[in-house]
């Protein structure tokens, strides 16, 4: 074989780990330790997995409501813990990737750097705009602003607008006297960090960067392997020395064009902004970004990013408004990417022109708990075609804390049932990346990304149309490579495949030329087209290069339009390039098609050329070929679009998360195998090759029948034989095949069964990562899903079918509520342990986060203004100075056997103090709530003893309404008789907040996101004590506004009970504090003004902000967080009670539900007595809730419940918990298992089955599986003869047949789904993941080849 196949064989035969998956993993949820850490790695290398991201969702406070990570992210904990982790992982043979937690998911560095260093604070622009009457109009900036620059336009009689003048800035002000007019004030404000500054920069990348390097550096390059950034916030739009470095390079004082930056389409607006961008990306290459590039270089460490959208999309108007010029500053990346949310494609193109190896894709995040490993490799197939050769799994979690922590799931690793196949994956996965890493990429056509057209047309208020209109172009030729929202572009559709560059990268391009014809090259390819998608701007530079390149007889294809503006240097107006492209159009040199559709027809191509009716990549390494197709498309793999609604411009809007995961729980996704399909290739230009299919998934190589057609074209057909990635090698000489290609089938042998079936759970809960801690080891099989039939409710066959209702363990109707639409009252289900089912708090934070949520009632969507109501009983203790305390996120009565109660408190929580009258009865309970805004209304009850002692933190703000840069302080005085042990406060905010003890700022927060305009919390701590005294101290939050609400913020720390300074926010101020506290006030610009308690929670679960757990409102909680523990209701604990909607005597109610396949044993966890009927006869539970079966049920036998009833435990709450099951083998359909009674299964089945063959088979023989919906693990007369992980579902099993009775085993695995759908309220679970099983037919083909 020649060298370039032998080179290509050994990548494909031995990857080294660098090319397998590389998984984000989570060191959050829990206690992270070492031991656990270790273990983790060696679970990870076991499955082929040798490399992972270390990072921290709250890396230094409560973030997007996770608790705080334990160790801190950099403390000296931490940094001892990584070290070790090192050394563990360099002993193992695993890599390190460091996660730099600056932009999402941010450890908040920049708001502690700039508390102590104000100048490393960043600049916006602003502009305030009033109408002048008459007379002298004075304009000023918010305080804090700077005062740039004025102008007026004058108004001539009748209300048209005259010419702009500018107006002289005096005293900080803007002063007009001319007469009625509009008049601009242009001014600058603190916002966010200062990356345009080199000292602020520098010491950001010395807090993160230079820590590790001083800590665990000795590690770098060994068990370090790289970096990764994720959601660098955006440039700054103004700067220190802005205008001073703006007008070295382009030679003109920028102060008085400011205007420019948001109006006018004219020539020299245009230019202004162009320069404008670009000199924000200048600023930000020097200051970060290339430094950055430096550190990377000096250690030889590779950095891999997602960036924010619409960056990360390749958007050229969203790339511009974020970095000023996204592939400029982001050229020094080793790893160029995105999630795949973004788009591979203008990541490999970059990756392609710079010489980068790899290209980074994060995915599949917020895909669910139940895709199977065959739909993620068809979800990774279009990423991998459009370039990507480093797969990034999200991800691998620490923790997942009983179930109930995730973070944009799922979680791929050990927990998950289909784990000991994932080796099939990783490695496939390792395959195509080494191979897909060799060489060049082979294409013809490059796509203009329009980013000079952007930075002309692109204002601080959003595009103007030449802008829009050449992204909407762009994105019609390139498509959208978004997982959720794909969309194949024109020249996919066309079967022509392209590269995507900018201006930069096209100007330094060289004009050559070969056999072929012109070339233009850019790093090691050579293309024959370039398309521009309407820029209306185009550099000066680039302009004269495609010049060149068309003149030489490359072409050169314009759509709809041809540019009209040339920028260059500052000292390159752009004329001559103008000239020049004008005459090329004019000449016919370059052509201008009318839309996007007419492009394929007008380009040139190479003189490789591949057509196939499957999407294609074509590399090529030196005398070989490589051809990746995949069946991923519009006839087989996952339809797209898998989610579609409205989403406007989320990236400043906000996301809608619960329309999302509404979407995929109702509707799912629709996935097509691929098996059978075969792709048809017509390649032209090589010398007759060889040609063999090398299987990812395998490992073998077949060889390809390669036949002329009558116009000397090579034509092959491709089938998919192993999932939807073909690998095809083509060269004149290849290696030996491995396996032969079967010939056409001579006959089937069905296997119908019987089969029998043993269903084994796979929940190892030693770490408590899957229910709570205290049950160790394996979870059995458990039933969560129900039946239940009211009391009093017939038992005649029909009317009793009538009756049943679907119900779930745990969880039953506590209360009965009414309202927003209807008067009517309906019952209100809870758990007592658990709370809402399928809480829809979880949607936004993208999944639970390690605590039950206190909010157990829950109405959508309330109008302001609108009223809803909750009516329930309570049997009060014997015993005085109780308290009702209501929390919730509107105005409420408290009503108690209809007389209403005192509700002391004007935020989200108040108390009511409880009349000696309801002492040792069951009383009537009525809170009506009034939503104080639109949007979900949210509460939860409970009685208490102490109310300062089960207290929280309330949420506070100041002033009358928001005005965008207005700042006040909510200043907190208490004095100390003594400085407590513990001085650390907890400071949460929803915007801009900084935070001054005794008139020192010690930190800052909020303003530091990748999305500045979403509403975000941030939670962060702050030690107090060295600048603490005994005596009076001030305690200040500074919020600004930034949006249409004021910024609120609150404040916890432990109580002084338990050595705290017992500062919290809200009507008390402190809860026992040492000397008390003299409370809250607010203030601007140090004049008084009101300060409001809010009553919104900003749709977070008040547990989130609390520095310390209090009791929790609902009794059973605590089994998930212990600290939550009722505790004694007369010491400030909860009341255990249980809310009755109708209090009675005694009652029968009916349970039941389809016994698992081959159930020996039921545990039914109530006190309640209970009656378990099956197949007609009648069991008692022992005293442990067992009931022993005399022989294994048949799957989906019913069960029936008999339970008596005696308080407000109703429907599935007449069960603590899942009933669990015991269960053998016994005869199985093959079905889903849902059908077999097996839905909560996270685990797998064992099929047997035998195949009486009379003689052993001649040639070869399959095993056909049929359809199988998870991994299938095959063994045939005990011999295991192979994994499969997708389709085709087949094996060969010529070698372990025999004559007579052949043992066929068949082992399926699932995902955690079906678990985590019934025992945690994950709404990560989208319709149909749920669906596993072995659904055949199973049968053999025999083939005589």
């Amino acid at each position: 074989m020649t060298d370039a196949a032998r080179e290509l064989l050994s990548r494909f035969t031995d990857p080294a780990p660098e090319y397998g998956p590389l998984p984000i993993w989570w060191w959050s949820g829990a206690k992270v330790t070492r031991e656990r850490l270790r273990r983790q790695m060696a679970e990870l290398t076991s499955q082929g997995i040798r490399q992972a991201v270390v990072m921290c969702l709250a890396p230094t406070g409560p973030t997007f409501g996770s608790l705080a990570d334990d160790p801190p992210y950099l403390s000296a904990e931490w940094l001892r813990l990584l070290d070790g982790a090192c050394a563990d992982a360099d002993e193992l043979g695993f890599s390190l990737w460091m996660y730099d937690q600056i932009g999402f998911s941010g450890a908040n560095f920049q708001g502690q750097l700039t508390a102590r260093n104000p100048e490393f604070a960043g600049l916006a622009l602003h502009r305030t705009s009033v109408t002048a009457e008459g007379g002298e109009t004075v304009v000023r900036p918010p305080t804090g602003h700077t005062a740039l620059a004025a102008y007026a336009v004058p108004m001539r009689d009748g209300g048209a607008a005259a010419g702009r003048v500018a107006v002289p800035i005096t005293g900080g002000a803007a002063r007009w006297s001319g007469g009625p007019a509009q008049v601009t004030l242009v001014h600058s404000g603190v916002s966010g960090f200062d990356y345009f500054g080199e000292a602020a920069c520098a010491a950001l990348l010395d807090r993160v960067h230079g820590t590790l390097e001083r800590h665990v550096g000795k590690w770098f390059g060994r068990s370090i392997g790289g970096f990764f950034q994720d959601e660098l916030p955006a440039l700054p739009t103004w700067g220190r020395d802005f205008a001073a470095s703006f007008a070295e390079v382009y030679g003109y004082d920028l102060v008085p064009e400011l205007w420019a930056l948001w109006e006018g389409e004219d020539p020299h607006a245009a230019r202004v902004r162009r320069d404008y961008h670009e000199h924000r990306a200048r600023l930000g290459r020097r200051a970060f970004f290339d430094p950055q590039e430096a550190f990377f270089a000096r250690h030889g460490l590779v950095c891999g990013f997602d960036q924010p959208s619409p960056a990360r999309e390749g958007d050229p108007v969203g790339g511009v408004r974020v970095y000023g010029d996204y592939q400029g500053t982001h050229a020094g990346y080793g790893a160029p990417g995105s999630d795949h949310w973004g788009d591979a494609k203008v990541h490999s193109s970059m990756a392609h022109a710079l010489g980068h190896g790899r290209t980074w894709i994060e995915a599949f995040h917020s895909s669910g708990w139940g895709g199977t490993l065959e739909e993620t490799y068809d979800w990774l197939a279009p990423f991998l075609r459009r370039g990507a050769t480093l797969y990034d799994p999200h991800a691998v979690y620490y923790s997942t804390v009983g179930g109930w922590w995730e973070w944009a799931p799922p979680s791929t690793c050990w927990r998950q049932p289909y784990w000991p196949s994932y080796h099939v994956f990783a490695t496939a996965v390792a395959r195509l990346c080494a191979v897909l890493t060799e060489g060049a990429h082979v294409c013809d056509t490059v796509l203009l990304s329009p980013t000079t057209a952007a930075q002309a047309y692109l204002t601080l208020d959003g595009p103007l149309a030449p802008a829009a209109e050449a992204g909407r172009l762009y994105h019609e030729l390139n498509g959208v490579n978004c997982w959720f929202a794909e969309r194949r572009g024109v020249l996919e559709r066309a079967g022509l495949d392209h590269d995507t560059f900018d201006e930069n990268t096209l100007a330094g391009g060289e004009v050559t030329a070969d056999e072929a014809g012109a070339a233009l090259v850019i790093g090691q390819e050579r293309y024959r087209t370039v398309v521009l998608p309407g820029p209306l701007a185009l550099h000066a530079e680039a302009a004269r290069t495609l010049v060149r390149f068309a003149a030489a007889g490359g072409r050169v294809v314009c759509v709809a339009r041809a540019p009209e503006l040339f920028p260059g240097g500052s000292d390159d107006d752009g004329a001559e390039a103008a000239r020049l492209f004008a005459d090329a159009v004019a000449r016919g040199l370059v052509t201008v098609v009318e839309s996007a559709e007419r492009v394929p027809g007008a380009v040139a191509r190479g003189p490789v050329r591949v057509t196939a009716d499957a999407p294609y990549l074509l590399r090529r390494h030196r005398d070989a070929l490589v051809l990746t197709l995949i069946a991923h498309d519009d006839r087989s793999g996952t339809r797209a679009p898998i989610v579609a609604f409205p989403m406007g411009d989320w990236p400043t809007d906000g996301f809608s998360w619960e329309r999302y995961w509404e979407q995929l729980r109702t509707e799912g996704y629709d996935f097509v195998p691929a098996d059978g399909r075969t792709a048809r290739v017509r390649l032209e230009g090589p010398a007759r090759p060889r040609a063999q299919r090398w299987d990812p998934g395998t490992g073998d190589r077949t060889e390809l029948a390669v036949t002329r057609a009558p116009d000397g074209a090579w034509l092959l057909e491709v089938p998919f034989e192993d999932g939807a990635v073909a690998l095809v090698v083509l060269a004149e000489e290849l290696p030996e095949p491995t396996r032969a290609s079967l010939g056409p089938a001579t006959g089937t042998v069905p296997l119908p069964g019987p089969w029998r079936g043993l269903a084994t759970s796979t929940l190892d809960n030693g770490d408590g990562d899957l229910a709570a801690a205290h049950r160790t080891g394996v979870l059995p099989i458990e039933v969560w899903r129900l039946e239940h039939l009211a009391p009093l409710a017939p038992l005649e066959p029909e009317a009793a079918e009538r009756g049943w209702s679907p119900v779930t363990a745990g969880f039953g109707p506590f209360a009965l509520v009414r309202g927003p639409d209807s008067e009517t009252w309906r019952p209100a289900v809870w758990s007592l342990s658990r709370g809402i089912p399928d809480d829809p708090l979880h949607d936004e934070r993208l999944g639970p986060k390690g605590y039950v949520p206190e909010e157990f009632l829950d109405w959508r969507a309330v109008p302001a203004g609108g009223r809803v109501a909750v009516r329930t009983h309570l049997t009060l203790p014997d015993r005085a100075g109780l308290h009702l305390a209501v929390g919730a996120g509107a105005a409420r009565r408290v009503l108690l056997d209809g007389a209403e109660l005192p509700a002391a408190g004007e935020g989200y929580r108040t108390f009511s103090p409880l009349p000696p009258s309801a002492r040792g009865r069951t009383v009537a309970l009525e809170i009506e709530l009034t939503a104080v805004e639109d949007g979900p209304v949210r509460a939860s009850f409970a009685v208490v003893g102490d109310p300062d002692a089960f207290r929280r933190p309330e949420w506070l703000e100041a002033g009358d309404g928001s005005v965008p840069g207005r700042t006040h302080e909510l200043t907190l005085r208490a004095r100390l008789d003594r400085v407590p042990d513990d001085t650390v406060v907890q400071v949460a905010a929803d915007g801009a907040c900084a935070v001054l003890v005794n008139g020192v700022e010690v930190g800052r927060q909020g303003d530091f996101n990748p999305y500045p305009g979403h509403r975000d919390i941030r939670v962060h701590p702050y030690d107090l004590g060295e600048l603490l005294r005994v005596g009076e101290n001030t305690l200040t939050l500074r919020v600004t506004d930034a949006g249409t609400a004021p910024t609120g913020a609150a404040l916890d720390s432990a109580p002084a009970a338990r050595g705290g300074l017992g500062w919290i926010s809200g009507s008390s101020g402190s809860s026992g504090s040492s000397g008390g506290s003299d409370g809250w006030e607010a203030s601007r610009d140090g004049a008084p003004v009101p300060l409001r308690p809010r009553t919104s929670t900003g749709g977070r679960d008040p547990r989130w902000i609390c520095a310390w757990a209090r009791p929790h409102p609902l009794p059973g909680a605590h089994w998930l967080e212990p600290a939550a523990a009722p505790g004694d209701g007369g010491g400030g604990g909860v009341e255990l009670l249980v809310p009755d909607l109708a209090p009675g005597p005694e009652r029968v109610e009916w349970l039941r539900f389809p016994a698992p396949l081959g159930t020996t044993a039921l545990r039914v966890p109530t006190p309640l007595k209970v009656t378990v009927l099956v197949e007609g006869r009648e069991y008692a539970t022992d005293g442990d809730g067992w009931v022993r079966l005399p022989a294994p049920l048949a799957a989906a036998t019913p069960v029936l419940l008999k339970v008596v009833a005696v308080d407000g435990r109703r429907g599935g709450a007449l069960l603590d918990a899942a009933i669990e099951a015991e269960v053998a083998e016994a005869e199985v359909e093959l079905a889903a298992w849902e059908e077999l009674g097996l839905r909560a299964l996270g685990g797998r089945v064992r099929y047997r089955t035998t195949a009486r063959l009379p003689q052993a088979p001649a040639g070869r023989t399959l095993l056909d599986l049929g359809e199988v919906r998870g991994t299938a693990e095959i063994h045939v007369n005990g011999t295991l003869v192979g994994r499969r992980v997708w389709g085709p579902w087949a094996v060969e099993v010529t070698d372990a047949l025999r004559a007579g009775d052949n043992d066929i085993e068949i082992v399926v695995s699932g995902t955690l789904a079906g678990y985590l759908d019934d025992a945690s309220p994950t709404r990560a679970v989208a319709a149909g993941q749920v669906r596993t099983g072995l659904f055949g037919p199973v049968r053999l083909i025999r083939s005589d080849s």
